[in-house]
């Protein structure tokens, strides 16, 4: 076999393209996650108490906000993306596969959604 054919059969694969992008976004999101999670424990051990006023004060700064907002999303997206493999992975029936994904990035869509609105309605102090 020619390598240049065999290179061509490799980077042109439409499997390889979608294998790395998520290889890429699950090692990024895994990055993301050491990052996000030091400073949130770095940040749980500056608290005197964990009052909910104090939670709630602490969450109403706009740095912490969105740090914890990034931190969710991040944690959220990596989860649906392992989960994916897994489903990929051990569901061997097509038609439950595509059931499963599509429940798995609903649902973590849902999970990401209610984060955000959690977070904004603490912030402003509607609760």
């Amino acid at each position: 076999m020619n390598y240049k054919s065999f290179l061509n059969i490799l980077f042109n694969n439409p499997l390889v393209k979608g294998a790395s992008a998520h290889w890429w976004s699950q090692r990024l999101t895994a990055v993301f996650l050491i990052i996000f999670g030091g400073w949130f424990l770095i940040s749980l051990t500056t608290f005197d108490s964990y009052q909910y006023a104090e939670m709630r004060s602490w969450v109403g700064y706009p740095l912490n906000l969105m740090m914890l907002i990034f931190f969710g999303l991040s944690l959220t997206y990596h989860s649906s993306l392992g989960l994916d493999v897994i489903i990929e992975d051990y569901i061997h029936q097509p038609s439950q596969r595509k059931f499963c994904l599509n429940l798995n990035k609903k649902i973590h869509l849902i999970l990401s959604i209610v984060l955000i609105v959690s977070l904004i309605v603490i912030y402003y102090g509607v609760i």
